[in-house]
């Protein structure tokens, strides 16, 4: 075959719709997978200051804020765990009674909590001395070691009713947090109760 007979193969553009089709194509890539899989690998790589719930006691391992930690006052009972804090931040911590239904919110109140802020003879409930004591592991400091004594409840939720106890400032690092009961109270005996400490609003 003589070379004045080999012709240049040309190629052709793609039609417009397939360009555009391409196109659209490569957006629904980017915005379903490497945004979130880059969002994926941000948020696993900078841990969030918080836990999305409630952080449970007895897990053997540094836990987060919020914690919740069940407790009973019926009998003295000692609770201790370690909290790690990641940002400087001020924290309240509460008793929580539980209940079921209305009918069960009646027979807490009636038989151990009390009324809203314990106002009125009849409505003070049973108290409950608590000793709170918080630890940084570095330094060793003590930043809060105080009793509590509460009574009646200061707010509810859907299925709870809290009773405040007080607030303290953390800043980074590890903490040993102590929850002591320092009397049981049986009239809290069948009455699920639940320590908590939480960020506050700022």
């Amino acid at each position: 075959m003589n070379d004045e007979h080999i012709r240049p193969v040309r190629f052709k553009s793609p039609p417009k719709d397939i360009r555009r089709r391409w196109l659209v194509n490569l957006g629904i890539f980017v915005v379903c997978v490497l945004i979130p899989g880059g969002l994926f690998a941000w948020y696993f790589q900078y841990e969030p200051d918080f836990s999305s719930h409630p952080s449970r006691c007895n897990q053997g391992t540094p836990i987060k804020a919020p914690i919740e930690c069940e407790i009973d006052l019926s009998q003295q009972t000692v609770i201790e765990e370690t909290l790690r804090i990641r940002s400087k931040y001020a924290f309240s911590f509460s008793l929580l009674f539980h209940f079921e239904d209305q009918a069960d919110r009646k027979r807490i109140v009636a038989a151990a909590v009390g009324g809203y802020a314990g106002i009125g003879p009849d409505l003070k409930g049973v108290s409950s001395d608590i000793r709170v004591a918080i630890r940084h592991v570095q330094t060793n400091a003590t930043i809060v070691d105080q009793v509590y004594k509460t009574s009646g409840y200061s707010g509810n939720g859907a299925h709870e009713l809290i009773r405040a106890m007080g607030h303290v400032s953390l800043v980074p690092g590890d903490y040993r947090i102590r929850i002591e009961v320092l009397r049981g109270e049986p009239a809290f005996r069948d009455i699920r109760s639940s320590f908590r400490l939480i960020p506050m609003v700022l």
